[in-house]
């Protein structure tokens, strides 16, 4: 019986503080500190409800950001061309190309272009892409339920 309560005990703790964006688990594997980023791991912003996932300011990194986001969206029953609460995409030389990495890559290290878009869960929390000139990030917030 003790063992049993035990389990209980545990499992319990571990959905109080699960982190999700909607049916997507994260896996957050410490504390974002921006004097040392981390690429591509989900990390904590401080005690805040929020985690974030940089990524290296390359087209490679456009790319691992857009299928990251992609595949979250899909987890959701969501669409990428239907944003929620940032509707936001800059870009004076993009052509309303968002989706080709290389270009997009070029005109946001020129500072020309700032991609910020992001997606209602059902269960509350944000998911929100962010490209621009100082960073290439995913963020959850109200990650943590």
């Amino acid at each position: 019986m003790k063992r049993l309560c035990t389990a209980l005990l545990l499992l319990t703790g571990m959905f109080i503080n699960a982190q999700t964006f909607g049916s997507t688990a994260l896996s957050v594997k410490g504390t974002l500190d921006p004097s040392k980023p981390v690429m591509g791991q989900w990390q904590r912003q401080g005690n805040s409800t929020r985690a974030t996932i940089q990524f290296a300011q390359t087209p490679t990194g456009i790319n691992e950001a857009m299928a990251l986001v992609d595949g979250m969206l899909l987890d959701n029953g969501l669409t990428f061309s239907d944003p929620d609460v940032y509707r936001s995409v800059e870009g004076k030389d993009l052509q309303g190309n968002v989706r080709n990495a290389d270009l997009l890559n070029n005109s946001i290290q020129k500072g020309n272009s700032k991609i910020n878009l992001a997606w209602n869960a059902k269960d509350g929390s944000v998911l929100q892409l962010f490209l621009g000139k100082n960073g290439y990030e995913v963020t959850v917030m109200n990650a943590y339920k």
